[in-house]
């Protein structure tokens, strides 16, 4: 805002400019009679033509006869027309300079504005004359009236009639000159025929104008007193032409006897107008220079300067930048008066600094700024490709999300429930070729390499499968194999749609489905971010060149792009510029709307409108239940002004109908306008949906991919703006009760959005019962959440389930060390705090809450003797429920006897819940006929640690059964296969018999174990051959050697041992080192040099063990080709001795001749591990390898 008196500032060149030394050489050029033609040169704006203004001014003697060229309109001329237009121009300027009247002779016509005066002079010198030709020549047409004349005058005739003949002479003479003077200055073509000849007077030639006219010229500078002539903005049309003809016209006048001083050109060209430097020495006699005052690295003083005289708000760094694409004076004189008048009448809601980038570029650039008007030129073409940037951006987004959507759409659809199922499928599909049974992948009939179809889903099979290109399906029946078929597995892969279907089924993980919806969402947001985001935010994502036209905006220097990119103009509000600059009503875009919208093609819903209310009143109203009226600016309009217009609340009411059909058109509108929308038109619009589209909820649960957190927003737009008989109606198929009972932090949503009296309502009416509730109640909570919380909990608006019981138990007690009573024994602490309202709900519920909450408490044991009794006395408890307590509880019963139900009685052993002791373990085997069944051994199982504690040889027990029973019950119990070893071992330590034959077939390795590490079996012959006989009893046999070392010690050729003996004895951690010593060197020795695949740890303890050196060398020799060249070199070492010293490189070691040696250095120089050797007379001489 200007806040003093600006002064308009001229535009045209100052006569006060210092700048003496150009004054000096245009003074030195002017007094020398050998320059003629002088050039004053400096870019545009340099002040050239202030400094000649200046230089007039203060020369006042020198007359100057000044041409300016700056109106001159070129249009469309050929550079001869051109050259020939601009001499004319400069003629015509030379002589409508000259006063007519100091030219006389001159042919040029001038019109002369003769005074009224002059004009009464000239008619009555022409009557006089007409008269004066009357009298003299007919005097009778006026000789009465002369008489009468004279005779009333009293004048004498003769001296009238002397007068009228001095005056018709005299006025004939004067109009004979006249008549010549016409005819010799005007006249430029005559033809004169007479008879046969004829006379042509033309003085119009094909030569230049200023050739043409020298004469004139010549006679214009003879009859005036011009000693210099200026030329200004001739540079303007590059003719360089004029410039010869100028020369000429000079050099003639200067030349011409008749004009006695020197005629000085004086030429304000541009430094750029020839291309070469001797074009300019040739024309031109003295060229000066100009510095120009102004160019774009000071421009921001000059402007600076008038900003901080006249007060502008126009900020220093603003003016910094822009001012270096303003490089002229005069510019900057124009911008700042235009800059003054707009902004006197300017809004106060438009930005000063963009008013000013606006004028700025309209005055650099007038034709495009025009054009902006009209919704063309550069500015319009470089927000239209952002646009059209935009939207294609928009419509890969679009094609990303309709991929994912369409992925969680397929979920949904998808029938198979794992992974597992798919490989299946894929398998009855190969099998269905041939009806086949078995799948192969490299065609042999092996069976092991054969595959069934439920080993087709183990991961090893099927991904042998993905990485075969064909298998072969047949049917196996024994050993009678079908034909096979040879199936390709890319046909089969691509017949299911394995891939696709693949990733489907993996999205079914709930976690996967919302992250992949957050996904969207991320992708809906970008999406509205490029909708939404500026010119400049869009910019920075692309190139320059996908913006602008390059060739174009070269042209500019730049200034488009810097006011575009750094926001001075910008899309959504330059054409509030340009129309307050063009005050026009509507804006291009607001028309662009309406006529989009009339022909049935729509625009982006976020398409800018400026001037709403003037379109309004443009449309009819069957346009609004169309899709092209569909607006977020218009509809933001209507909902704001429906309250004072009716057709604007009708219009509304059409908008929302159509929005009602659920389209996908529709959809897309309301989410965008959800995200565009304020509050207060928000709510408004909720309100109006949910009335117009019932199915608002559906789609949201039903068909929606929307996350958890847009589901959330929708659900507090509903509570809060939608009235409740519309919410009920919303509830189709229960979508909206149930996504409410999810809602576990319902009471922070509620009351964080103040819709806590809504919420209750919502919960009565649609009968609400929530899974949880997570709010932890303490005194520092908001009043409103412990409220609705006890609302909650009074009105059993809640599931039983184990959160919510615990939650309720937790807020409503206020206990913090009550989470372990809880899980240990939760109907023991309802009754014992309390919790009225909480046990009446459960004691009507008794069933769901020991199926939902008392049985999924996993350490839920520690329940009351008195509960339990009341929980199993309960007439409302199912059998089911009881035996399930029982299962859990950790409290037990002592006696047996006091169990009345037989039910109960086998569940109570089952569930642990009858005290451990052998008694009641008895007492139950005579009930049901000394059988040992499973119930028995899973008691036991899970009790012999308590057992154990008790000796069998019990009185009571023998009583019970007789001493040969209980022994007897235990042989069984040892058979049993489901016993456990931990319960043999126990009961193993508590019994002082042994038995003197058992069925080792009937009893598994464990056990065996077990009754041999307790001294049970004695190690016999015998014995050691039965257990080494059975193949599922693997190296008992060497167990039982281990656990009877001296026996086995003392009788070694007793026993028979295979290699594989040999090596488990030698690996054995119980047998001491000399029992092995001993063994080895007492076995027969081909045993030894039979063992194949010998590990090198066991070939060293073999080469330790052994005494005999011979016997050494001749294993380690069979063994050499299966040891690395490190296991080689610690044998040798171990073996010691002169074998040592084949270990050293480049070493020469001698052994003794013989074949066991020989044997030896043979296989070593194969495998390369030495060099060589030689024999000698009575060694071998060996030559170790050098690395």
């Amino acid at each position: 805002m200007m806040t003093k008196n600006f002064k308009y500032i001229n535009l045209g060149p100052r006569d006060n400019i210092e700048n003496i030394e150009c004054f000096k050489a245009i003074k030195y050029g002017i007094n020398n009679k050998e320059i003629s033609n002088i050039a004053l040169t400096g870019p545009y704006g340099s002040g050239k033509s202030s400094i000649l203004k200046t230089f007039i001014s203060e020369n006042k003697k020198i007359n100057f006869l000044n041409i300016s060229l700056a109106s001159f309109n070129e249009s469309d001329q050929n550079d001869s027309n051109l050259s020939n237009l601009l001499q004319e121009s400069i003629l015509k300027q030379i002589f409508y300079q000259v006063q007519s009247k100091k030219i006389p002779f001159s042919r040029f016509e001038m019109i002369d504005n003769k005074s009224s005066k002059s004009f009464i002079i000239d008619v009555f010198l022409f009557s006089l004359w007409i008269i004066s030709f009357i009298i003299l020549f007919k005097p009778e047409l006026v000789i009465s009236e002369i008489n009468t004349f004279f005779t009333s005058a009293f004048l004498n005739k003769n001296i009238t009639k002397y007068f009228f003949n001095i005056s018709f002479f005299g006025l004939s003479f004067f109009f004979l000159y006249k008549l010549y003077f016409l005819i010799y200055s005007k006249i430029k073509f005559i033809r004169i025929k007479f008879l046969d000849a004829e006379l042509e007077l033309n003085n119009m030639d094909d030569t230049s104008v200023l050739s043409r006219n020298s004469n004139e010229l010549l006679y214009l500078f003879e009859a005036t007193d011009y000693e210099v002539v200026i030329i200004e903005d001739l540079d303007r049309f590059n003719n360089i032409d004029v410039f010869t003809k100028l020369r000429e016209l000079n050099e003639m006048i200067n030349n011409s006897a008749n004009i006695e001083r020197n005629i000085n050109f004086i030429y304000a060209l541009r430094d750029d107008l020839f291309n070469r430097f001797d074009d300019r020495l040739k024309f031109f006699d003295l060229i000066i220079p100009v510095v120009p005052i102004v160019n774009s690295t000071n421009s921001a003083n000059q402007i600076n300067s008038i900003i901080e005289k006249y007060d502008i708000e126009l900020a220093n760094s603003f003016i910094n930048k822009i001012s270096s694409y303003i490089g002229d004076m005069r510019l900057i004189k124009n911008i700042m008066n235009e800059f003054n008048i707009y902004s006197k009448n300017l809004d106060s809601d438009l930005n000063k600094e963009k008013l000013f980038s606006v004028i700025t570029y309209k005055n650099k650039f007038p034709k495009d700024f025009s054009s902006s008007l009209k919704g063309e030129g550069l500015i319009y073409n470089a927000f239209d490709r952002k646009e059209r940037l935009s939207r294609e951006e928009i419509k890969s987004i679009n094609k990303r999300i309709e991929l994912k959507n369409s992925k969680l759409n397929k979920v949904k659809d998808e029938s198979l429930a794992n992974i597992k199922e798919l490989r299946i499928l894929c398998g009855n599909l190969i099998l269905s070729k041939n009806n086949g049974n078995r799948i192969n992948f490299n065609n042999t009939n092996k069976q092991n390499s054969e595959y069934v179809l439920n080993q087709f889903q183990e991961n090893a099979v099927f991904k042998q499968f993905l990485e075969s290109d064909h298998i072969y399906s047949y049917s196996r029946t024994g050993r009678n194999i079908s034909s096979k078929t040879k199936i390709n597995t890319k046909d089969v892969l691509d017949k299911i749609n394995y891939y696709e279907r693949k990733e489907i089924i993996e999205l079914k993980l709930k976690e996967k489905q919302e992250a992949l919806k957050k996904e969207i969402s991320v992708l809906k947001a970008d999406k509205k971010y490029i909708a939404d985001c500026s010119f400049v935010e869009f910019y920075n994502q692309f190139s320059s060149s996908e913006f602008f036209d390059e060739d174009k905006i070269n042209k500019y220097n730049d200034l488009l792009k810097f006011l575009l990119i750094n926001g001075y103009i910008k899309e959504n509000t330059y054409e509030n510029y340009i129309s307050y600059l063009d005050s026009s009503n509507m804006t291009i875009k607001d028309n662009k709307f309406i006529m989009k919208v009339l022909s049935g093609q729509s625009l982006d819903f976020n398409y800018k409108l400026t001037k709403v209310d003037k379109i309004v009143e443009k449309l009819n109203s069957d346009l609004f239940p169309k899709k092209e009226i569909l607006n977020y600016d218009l509809l933001n309009y209507l909902i704001k002004n429906k309250s004072i217009n009716d057709s604007y609340n009708n219009y509304f009411d059409l908008i929302l109908k159509q929005l009602g059909d659920g389209s996908e058109v529709s959809i897309n509108f309301i989410e965008g306008f959800i995200s565009y929308s304020k509050e207060n038109i928000l709510r408004i619009f909720i309100n109006k949906l949910a009335q117009t589209w019932g199915n608002y909820w559906y789609y949201i649960i039903k068909e929606s991919n929307y996350t958890s957190e847009e589901i959330n927003d929708h659900l507090v737009w509903t509570v809060k703006y939608v009235e409740m008989n519309d919410i009920i109606n919303l509830n189709k198929d229960n979508v909206l009760k149930k996504y409410f009972e999810k809602q576990s932090d319902i009471i922070n949503i509620t009351v964080e959005n103040s819709i806590m009296d809504k919420t209750k309502e919502i919960m009565n009416k649609l009968k609400i019962k929530f899974d949880y509730i997570d709010l932890n109640l303490t005194k520092e909570n908001d009043n409103n959440k412990i409220e609705l919380f006890k609302y909650i909990y009074k009105n059993n608006f809640y599931k039983i389930n184990i959160p919510m019981i615990t939650k309720i138990i937790k807020n409503i007690t206020h206990e913090e060390s009550i989470t372990a009573e809880i899980k240990t024994k939760n109907y023991t602490t309802i009754i014992e705090y309390k919790l009225k309202a909480l046990n009446k709900y459960l004691e009507s519920n008794i069933n769901k809450y020991i199926e939902n909450v008392f049985l999924k408490l996993e350490n839920n044991k520690d329940e009351s003797p008195i509960i339990l009794i009341t929980l199993l006395n309960n007439e409302d408890l199912k059998l089911e429920n009881k035996k399930k307590i029982l299962d859990l509880s950790s409290n037990k019963i002592i006696n047996l006897d006091e169990v009345e139900y037989r039910e109960i009685f086998d569940c109570l052993l089952k569930s642990n819940m009858v005290e451990s002791n052998w008694l009641n373990i008895l007492v139950y085997y005579k009930n049901i006929g000394k059988e040992l069944n499973n119930i028995i051994v899973n008691f036991i199982n899970n009790n012999y640690q308590t057992l154990t504690k008790l000796d069998l040889k019990y009185k009571k027990l023998n009583d019970l059964l007789g001493a040969g029973e209980v022994k007897l019950f235990i042989r069984k119990l040892f058979e049993k296969n489901n016993i456990s070893i931990n319960a043999v071992q126990k009961i193993t330590k508590n019994i002082n018999w042994s038995y003197e034959e058992l069925t080792f077939e009937k009893i598994d390795g464990e056990k065996l174990k077990l009754l041999i590490e307790e001294n049970v079996l004695i190690l016999s012959p015998a014995n050691y051959s039965q257990i080494k006989s059975v193949i599922n009893l693997n190296d008992l046999h060497i167990l039982l050697l281990e656990y009877n070392e001296k026996e086995f010690l003392n009788n070694i050729l007793d026993y028979s041992f295979e290699q594989e003996d040999i090596i488990k004895i030698l690996n054995s951690s119980d047998l001491n080192l000399e029992t092995k010593k001993k063994f080895i060197n007492t076995i027969d020795f081909n045993i030894l040099l039979n063992i194949k695949n010998l590990n090198s740890d066991n070939l060293e303890q073999i080469l330790n063990l052994l005494n005999d050196l011979v016997l050494k060398i001749k294993i380690l020799t069979e063994n050499v080709l299966d040891l690395s060249f490190d296991e080689i070199t610690k044998m040798l070492r171990t073996i010691g001795e002169d074998y040592s010293a084949l270990t050293f490189l480049r070493k020469r070691p001698a052994l003794n001749n013989s074949n066991y040696n020989a044997g030896l250095l043979s296989i070593l120089e194969e495998r390369g591990y030495i060099s060589s050797y030689y024999k000698r007379k009575e060694r071998f001489d060996v030559i170790n390898r050098y690395k």
